[in-house]
């Protein structure tokens, strides 16, 4: 069962209505393996859309619903997009600039199909999820149907998902965290409920009312649930809250049972270990034990295994993984190696096989649950006339986690206003990308490598006058 604001659809007719679309797909895409974007908020309309452009034996393209029209125009052509299926609210100043058919997923239910597509093939790439890279770059990832199925089947496996299960998604579609659990509820039989927001109060009030059993958030949407809530308890039938995206503070597990932190990435699917529903106390102060069918290693600077207990790089490998990027051969080469994904991350695996995650790749900021990466931003503000450097780093932030901050360098001339800095990158990034706190320096503080000097920089940020408005 879907279920969304006060609409519901049963299983046989959400396969129905996705049999529909697909075949009219097929005829408006007749050559297959075509990529179609999908632009939208959550809702059924857009779930429906996306299983039936995999169903019509296309790839699915979930779009980011916050990038601006340049930004979209990347993963255009990166992903060579034959179309987008776009949500009512789709901006009228994209279609030119991104120069593909755009179809409103509203009239996909009119007309009679004539055909039936063949079904998909469970090695046929099925979605590619899109992201900026370390290096600020555009940046896919090619999930089969396969992989989408295999890895939602070992979650299940290790949270114990059944079909008395309620699975609240307020994480959209467009990340794989999101997308992720709609597999899940589809390989076991659970109910998939879809928030309207992400917004704390209706998260809340759906789970007050018994109507889910497991909701997935990241650490900031939660810390806002739990202060909004005070010291009231969560209903028996709210078993767990699947918590990720970012670091977890111990006092919000201590205060809140129910979270589990779990660690994942979308190389591998999403999920790659999560402490368990119910589990003690240790297993609750760590990441918990790899899902089934999943291995770990911790690696040192030589690429040799540690011992348990001691930091390394996390390099996971195992069934609904990534093989590969799309398009980017150099970037694969790096982080695909001998069937295990190398992930930057630094983390250790105590004697009980737990993991603990020390710290996520070091040039990535999470700011309320989304990947900004400082290269791109840096490469946003140089782009500005008066500014000739730029080094950008996360700054704690107590409503989102992280926030972006700059330290910049401008040639002579009159002073100039943060304001007018977010006017000019207004149409180069989307918004939650702003840094916000800029510091204006003479130079750079830099290593004798030629490097910033990140702890200088830090320390300026810090103590740093932030830029008038």
């Amino acid at each position: 069962m879907l279920t969304f604001a006060e609409s519901a659809l049963p299983d046989e007719q959400f396969n129905e209505k996705t049999l529909c679309m697909a075949q009219l797909l097929a005829e408006r895409f007749p050559e297959r393996h075509s990529r179609i974007g999908l632009w939208g908020e959550n809702s059924l309309d857009y779930l429906t859309a996306l299983v039936a452009v995999m169903r019509a034996g296309h790839v699915a393209v979930p779009l980011q619903t916050r990038l601006t029209a340049r930004e979209l125009a990347d993963i255009v052509r990166g992903a060579n997009l034959q179309g987008i299926l776009a949500a009512p609210s789709f901006p009228p100043t994209h279609h030119a600039a991104l120069g593909v058919p755009i179809h409103p997923l509203s009239e996909l239910g009119r007309g009679a199909p004539l055909r039936r597509p063949d079904e998909p093939a469970e090695d046929d790439v099925a979605v590619l999820m899109c992201s900026s890279g370390s290096a600020g770059r555009l940046k896919m990832i090619p999930l089969t149907l396969r992989s989408l199925l295999d890895h939602a089947r070992a979650v299940c496996e290790h949270l114990q998902v059944t079909r008395h299960d309620a699975w609240l998604v307020c994480l959209p579609f467009y990340h794989i965290g999101g997308l992720a659990i709609a597999f899940r509820c589809l390989v076991s039989g659970a109910s998939l409920v879809i928030a309207q927001s992400a917004e704390p109060d209706e998260i809340n009030c759906i789970l007050d009312q018994g109507e889910a059993s497991i909701v997935s958030a990241v650490p900031t949407v939660l810390e806002r649930m739990m202060q909004q809530r005070e010291s009231a308890p969560y209903p028996k039938s709210l078993r767990a809250i699947i918590v990720g995206g970012g670091p977890v503070r111990m006092e919000l597990l201590t205060r809140c049972p129910q979270a589990c932190a779990t660690y994942g990435l979308t190389e591998a699917g999403s999920m790659v270990t999560c402490a368990r529903p119910g589990c003690g106390d240790h297993e609750r102060k760590t990441c918990g034990l790899p899902i089934p069918g999943t291995e770990i290693r911790i690696l040192n600077e030589a690429e040799e295994e540690v011992k348990r207990g001691e930091a390394g790089e996390i390099v996971v490998r195992g069934a609904g993984m990534a093989q590969t990027y799309w398009g980017d051969p150099e970037a694969a080469a790096r982080t695909f190696r001998s069937g295990w994904i190398h992930t930057g991350d630094v983390g250790r695996i105590d004697e009980s096989g737990f993991l603990s995650v020390e710290a996520r790749r070091a040039d990535l900021i999470v700011s309320g649950g989304e990947n900004v990466y400082p290269a791109e931003i840096e490469a946003a503000l140089r782009e500005h006339p008066r500014v000739t450097d730029a080094v950008v780093l996360p700054l704690d932030d107590p409503r989102w986690g992280q926030s972006p901050a700059a330290l910049i360098v401008l040639s002579p001339g009159p002073p100039l206003q943060k304001s007018h800095i977010y006017s000019f990158l207004a149409g180069r990034l989307a918004r939650y990308k702003f840094p916000r706190k800029i510091v204006i320096a003479e130079k750079i503080p830099r290593l004798g490598n030629g490097k910033p000097d990140l702890k200088e920089v830090r320390r300026l940020l810090t103590e740093g006058e932030d830029a008038p408005e």
